[in-house]
Order: structure tokens, then C-alpha cells, then sequence
């Protein structure tokens, strides 16, 4: 197979319901893990994901870092929504 073939069999693997569904199930699973005070290896990632290592571990550091921007960015709406103390009436 061709290093095209394979991207392309990766890039609709990563968009079906199978993938979707292990993604959603493995991030339950590290946020479990991460209350009970530990962290999914790479292996552990890699096997639910069904993926290797590397791009496991890539794909899960990528989500951590969406996830932080997403609540940045959250904090930030909210903060520009609050109404200033000067504009606070009742």
C-alpha cells in the first residue's frame, strides 16, 4: 500500500463510528484514571484506540491541549459577558 493509501485509510478510519465510539470510551477511561491520581500510557491509549503508540499519543496530546483552549476560551466569553461594576444597576 502507499504511504497515500495508508493516510487515507487512516484519515476515514479516524472519522467512523468505531473510532468515534473507542475515542470516547478511552478519553472516560483517562479522565477516570487521572481522579484516581494516574495517567494512561501510551500502550494503554494505543490498544483502546487501536492505533500506534505514537499517533496514539499524539491524537490524546492534541485533545488535552483542544480541551484547555476550550475552557480558555469559555473563561474568556464569560468574562467579556459579565457586565462591568460600573454598569451594574438595579
Amino acid at each position: 500500500m502507499t504511504g497515500g493509501g495508508l493516510l487515507t485509510s487512516t484519515s476515514e478510519y479516524l472519522r467512523s463510528r468505531e473510532f468515534i465510539e473507542r475515542l470516547t470510551a478511552t478519553r472516560l477511561i483517562a479522565r477516570q484514571a487521572m481522579y484516581e491520581g494516574r495517567q494512561m500510557t501510551g500502550a494503554e491509549l494505543a490498544i483502546h484506540l487501536d492505533l500506534d503508540v505514537p499517533v496514539a499519543q499524539l491524537l490524546f496530546n492534541f485533545l488535552d491541549a483542544w480541551d484547555i483552549s476550550e475552557a480558555a476560551i469559555a473563561d474568556i466569553a464569560a468574562q467579556l459577558a459579565a457586565p462591568k461594576q460600573g454598569e451594574l444597576r438595579h
